[in-house]
Protein backbone atom coordinates (compact mmCIF):
# COMPACT_ATOMS: atom_id res chain seq x y z
CA UNK A 1 0.00 0.00 0.00
CA UNK A 2 2.61 2.56 1.09
CA UNK A 3 5.96 0.73 0.71
CA UNK A 4 6.84 3.33 -1.34
CA UNK A 5 6.91 5.37 0.94
CA UNK A 6 8.65 3.91 3.46
CA UNK A 7 11.66 3.11 0.36
CA UNK A 8 11.76 6.91 0.36
CA UNK A 9 12.25 7.67 4.09
CA UNK A 10 16.22 6.93 3.13
CA UNK A 11 17.09 4.95 6.39
CA UNK A 12 18.93 2.22 6.56
CA UNK A 13 17.71 -1.16 7.23
CA UNK A 14 19.39 -1.02 10.64
CA UNK A 15 18.46 2.53 11.56
CA UNK A 16 16.10 2.72 14.79
CA UNK A 17 12.85 2.88 15.10
CA UNK A 18 12.99 6.34 16.86
CA UNK A 19 15.19 7.38 13.35
CA UNK A 20 12.22 5.42 11.21
CA UNK A 21 9.79 7.60 12.98
CA UNK A 22 11.68 11.39 12.64
CA UNK A 23 11.90 10.08 9.45
CA UNK A 24 8.12 9.44 8.64
CA UNK A 25 6.91 12.45 10.25
CA UNK A 26 9.07 14.59 7.59
CA UNK A 27 6.89 13.25 4.97
CA UNK A 28 3.57 14.79 6.78
CA UNK A 29 2.44 18.19 6.26
CA UNK A 30 2.35 20.71 9.79
CA UNK A 31 -1.00 20.22 9.61
CA UNK A 32 -1.63 16.61 9.63
CA UNK A 33 1.42 16.45 12.45
CA UNK A 34 -0.70 18.92 14.75
CA UNK A 35 -4.29 18.28 14.34
CA UNK A 36 -6.04 16.48 17.03
CA UNK A 37 -8.48 14.87 14.59
CA UNK A 38 -5.68 13.39 12.35
CA UNK A 39 -3.95 11.83 15.26
CA UNK A 40 -5.40 8.42 14.47
CA UNK A 41 -4.29 8.00 11.15
CA UNK A 42 -1.43 9.15 11.93
CA UNK A 43 -0.24 6.97 14.39
CA UNK A 44 -1.48 4.39 11.44
CA UNK A 45 0.86 5.73 9.30
CA UNK A 46 3.79 5.40 11.74
CA UNK A 47 2.93 2.05 12.57
CA UNK A 48 2.64 0.95 9.15
CA UNK A 49 6.37 2.48 8.45
CA UNK A 50 7.63 0.30 11.58
CA UNK A 51 6.06 -2.22 9.99
CA UNK A 52 7.60 -2.20 7.02
CA UNK A 53 10.95 -1.50 8.56
CA UNK A 54 10.73 -4.45 10.34
CA UNK A 55 10.07 -6.48 7.59
CA UNK A 56 13.06 -5.16 5.46
CA UNK A 57 15.03 -5.86 8.32
CA UNK A 58 14.18 -8.98 9.10
CA UNK A 59 15.07 -10.01 4.82
CA UNK A 60 18.27 -8.46 5.28
CA UNK A 61 19.07 -10.51 8.41
CA UNK A 62 17.74 -13.19 6.67
CA UNK A 63 19.84 -12.78 3.76
CA UNK A 64 23.12 -11.94 5.84
CA UNK A 65 23.16 -14.87 7.69
CA UNK A 66 22.88 -16.92 4.30
CA UNK A 67 19.53 -18.72 5.53
CA UNK A 68 17.42 -19.69 2.64
CA UNK A 69 15.56 -22.84 4.13
CA UNK A 70 12.02 -23.18 3.15
CA UNK A 71 11.29 -23.56 6.55
CA UNK A 72 11.48 -19.47 7.16
CA UNK A 73 9.37 -18.41 3.87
Amino acid sequence: MMFGTYERLDVHVMASDRAVIRAALTKLTPEAKRSRDRRLARHAFLRLMLGYHADARRLYCRVFSGDFSEETR
